[in-house]
């Protein structure tokens, strides 16, 4: 079993997103991400990841195929924004 901590982020590619919740959990356990202030995430019931920006939240939503017709949450609270309206086509 590979530590994802030691491995760079451009050899993970597509599994960025799962290493992303790996590195950024002090005791490595994916299902219990650490809580953090200032957190962007989506409106959505099965959708629990957070992420330090924006930016970061939509790149884990075009990699994992998530549907970006969600409001977008700031805190918990939700900004008014949906996430398609933030992506470039």
């Amino acid at each position: 079993m590979y530590n994802l901590a030691n491995i760079s982020a451009e050899r993970l590619g597509s599994h960025s997103f799962f290493a992303y919740l790996y590195i950024n959990n002090k005791k490595g356990d994916v299902s219990r991400p650490k809580k953090r202030e200032h957190m962007y995430s989506l409106d959505c019931s099965y959708f629990n990841a957070e992420f330090d920006t924006r930016e970061e939240l939509i790149e884990a939503v075009m990699i994992n195929g998530m549907d970006p017709l969600y409001e977008i949450t700031f805190n918990g609270e939700g900004t008014g924004e949906q996430l398609i309206d933030l992506i470039q086509f």
